[in-house]
């Protein structure tokens, strides 16, 4: 497969794709004793699948290729996207020497003109069979010279491998010329950089957009600032501090940390931090993901919080290219907001409101194959991949007033597959157990994403049960798994505003607590017998173009739930969600 942006576009010359594609012999073309085969590719008629359009030139030296022109055999899209690669036998091997790449914005205009984005890539000096140690590639794939854009013209005309023509230079000229003109565009595409990056940057100063502001059920809509320093004060360590206020719960959050960048090859530092604030009790503490999802929907719905006074300390390092280390010793102090109590040999009749946790542990994620590229001081990851595995496992102790002994261990795997001919397979396995007895916010909840069937509340949440409340289970060990199947695009590409996928959906999750009747004050099951759900989804049922740039795609999905934990009336066991959806 090819991918572009999200998607998979079936490589012409994988096996079997004589069963997808139509080829054309359309010339043969005498190279010294060689001969080259020019063959045109579409796909075959009645054909669903996403595909390329385009030629193929064929060396009869080994029947390698030495040539390819391809473009995505998609009507209306909004960004159209072409391939030009070229290759050159060097020392017995046929070896790429320049790649090109366009993007040419087929709608979107600015100031009257339609945008278009060319990258040319050549590669020199070319030794085949050189030994190269994995040491030698850093986590970026991408990286850029920090004083390149200040290089003098006569570097680039030493180094450029092709002359510039009369229209580069006249662009170069007309860019120029165009002084404060410039300053929308430069400020589009330094915003869409901070987008990426999850930051603003001010003077001396970052601001992090997830304090700016963020809405869910108990706070309401919660606004904030958070200020960080930037690499301009210091390389060495980091300041950073925030504040925010819900508009429902009228209570203030703040907190600040310390971070000592110790080992900048392996991206180590130790950090200091401070925070009073709210959290979901029994919520997943692994390793967060620099993409992130349709999961953010979840956040929206929580209306449960506790309210958090927070220690902590730990130290971060990158012990292998793609794994993540932290080493973290954490003090939490948990007062919930909603009516519970928690029983203890030493208070019987459960009158303990408030629990204080001093934890030891480790949090690692693996991320294989996952690389970014340079952007400014940052870096963005360039695209999800597989597998991933997060694990988070602390030991409770008794030292700085702890009150609980206990071991807990979490793990979390996200895989996923391309089957050809029949799409794409995503699964995540979670599993946990924890060893002693410890109060609700510190248990495993049940990730259910089912609060009401009002519209705001009814969208799919990747990855969570369609069908379960939010709050409905609680466990001290559990295990889901959470599969989905989607067959993609199952109509043409013909019409603009209708592309539907077909996807299907099977959960199951079980679980087990003990001590149940310690909780007090709360109404939750626990999920011995196995809880189940089937779903049926069908995304972009329809779509709408926004500023001719992007776009936005809704869908439906129907969810069933059956088994032990089936709920009395039938009705009441079909969930009915939206599903939202970006695409070119």
């Amino acid at each position: 497969f090819v991918p572009v942006f999200t998607k998979n576009y079936l490589n012409p010359i994988t096996e079997g794709s004589t069963e997808k594609y139509d080829f054309t012999l359309l010339d043969t073309v005498y190279h010294g004793i060689d001969s080259i085969f020019v063959i045109s590719f579409e796909p075959l008629p009645g054909k669903t699948f996403d595909a390329l359009k385009g030629q193929l030139y064929i060396s009869s030296d080994g029947y390698a290729i030495e040539h390819v022109l391809a473009q995505l055999a998609e009507d209306n899209a909004l960004i159209q996207y072409k391939i030009q690669q070229k290759y050159e036998k060097i020392d017995g091997h046929w070896f790429p020497v320049q790649l090109n790449s366009e993007l040419r914005f087929t709608e979107f205009q600015f100031s009257a003109q339609k945008l278009v984005s060319i990258s040319r890539s050549y590669l020199s000096d070319i030794v085949i069979g050189s030994e190269i140690s994995k040491k030698e590639f850093g986590l970026l794939n991408v990286e850029f010279d920090p004083i390149a854009n200040r290089r003098p013209p006569a570097y680039w005309d030493a180094h450029r491998p092709d002359t510039l023509d009369k229209k580069d230079k006249n662009t170069y000229r007309f860019y120029d010329s165009l002084g404060p003109r410039l300053k929308a565009l430069n400020t589009a595409m330094k915003t869409a950089e901070n987008i990426v990056l999850g930051r603003f940057k001010v003077g001396s100063f970052y601001l992090p957009l997830e304090n700016l502001g963020r809405f869910n059920h108990y706070e309401g809509s919660r606004v904030g600032i958070g200020v960080q320093t930037s690499e301009k004060i210091s390389k060495y360590f980091v300041l950073e501090g925030y504040v925010g206020f819900g508009f429902k719960d009228k209570a203030l959050k703040y907190g600040g940390s310390l971070q000592l960048n110790i080992l900048h090859s392996k991206e180590g530092f130790l950090r200091f931090s401070y925070r009073q604030d709210v959290g979901e009790p029994g919520s997943s503490n692994f390793i967060r993901s620099p993409i992130t999802g349709n999961e953010s929907l979840r956040n929206w719905l929580a209306y449960r919080m506790d309210s958090i006074n927070q220690h902590k300390v730990e130290f971060s390092i990158r012990p292998a290219r793609f794994s993540q280390v932290y080493f973290f010793v954490q003090r939490q102090q948990r007062t919930p907001t909603y009516a519970y109590s928690f029983i203890t040999e030493k208070d019987v009749l459960g009158k303990q409101k408030s629990f204080v946790a001093m934890e030891v542990g480790i949090q690692w994620r693996l991320a294989w194959n996952e690389s970014y590229i340079q952007i400014g001081n940052g870096k963005a990851v360039t695209k999800k991949v597989y597998p991933q595995i997060n694990l988070y496992a602390s030991q409770g102790t008794g030292i700085w007033d702890g009150q609980y002994t206990f071991t807990k261990v979490e793990t979390q795997i996200d895989q996923q597959w391309i089957i050809r001919g029949l799409g794409l397979t995503t699964l995540q396995f979670d599993a946990g157990k924890i060893v002693g007895k410890i109060p609700y916010p510190f248990l495993f909840n049940g990730k259910g994403s089912h609060l009401d069937n009002s519209l705001p509340n009814s969208f799919v949440v990747p990855n969570y049960f369609q069908t379960m409340g939010l709050y409905e289970f609680a466990s001290d060990q559990f295990a889901y798994l959470f599969l989905n199947h989607n067959f993609g695009r199952i109509t043409g590409n013909k019409i603009k505003y209708i592309r539907p996928e077909l996807a299907l959906v099977q959960n199951a999750g079980v679980g087990s607590l003990q001590n149940k009747g310690d909780h007090l004050g709360i109404d939750f099951k626990t999920m011995n017998q196995g809880f189940f759900e089937s779903g049926l989804m069908i995304s972009n049922l329809f779509r709408i173009s926004y500023l001719n740039f992007i776009y936005f795609g809704a869908g439906l999905g129907t969810f069933y739930r059956y088994g032990s934990y089936a709920l009395p009336n039938t009705a009441d066991n079909f969930a009915y969600k939206l599903i939202l959806s970006l695409s070119f």
